[in-house]
């Protein structure tokens, strides 16, 4: 990771399929019925890493939500981290309903570093929704 400028992840697919949960709720309803999709909270918990290095060495972090034939959408940031073990982002409030239309769905992450950093970090994505469904 470098210090003055953002290294990007390649993307991580979520592949959430909320026609499946929606119909396992309730089988009367689809993803037609979807009516909004907002992130209410995320938050990077730290699992482990090769050398022992913590979540401090990521100093500023963007996570961008992208979907097929959709421009990638900024959806989180977190500037001037210090936590070793957790990095609380702040959400954009944003309507994210047709990102979540299709269960083809990926996540981009950007990160810049406090300090020059080699190493494999294995963290944990926590993240709330809020969805409406009806009629």
């Amino acid at each position: 990771m470098n210090t003055t400028t953002y290294t990007r992840t390649p993307e991580i697919p979520m592949n959430i399929n909320l026609d499946a949960k929606i119909k396992e709720n309730n089988p009367n309803y689809s993803i037609n019925n979807l009516k909004s999709v907002k992130l209410s909270t995320l938050s990077v918990d730290w699992v482990s890493s090769i050398a022992d290095t913590r979540l401090n060495v990521i100093k500023n972090a963007r996570i961008y939500l992208k979907a097929p034939n959709m421009e990638e959408k900024l959806i989180a940031t977190a500037y001037n981290n210090t936590n070793p073990n957790t990095i609380t982002f702040t959400v954009m409030d944003e309507e994210l309903l047709n990102y979540f239309r299709t269960s083809q769905n990926s996540l981009i992450f950007e990160v810049m570093a406090s300090t020059a950093t080699a190493d494999q970090l294995t963290m944990r994505l926590n993240s709330g929704f809020k969805i409406r469904v009806q009629l």
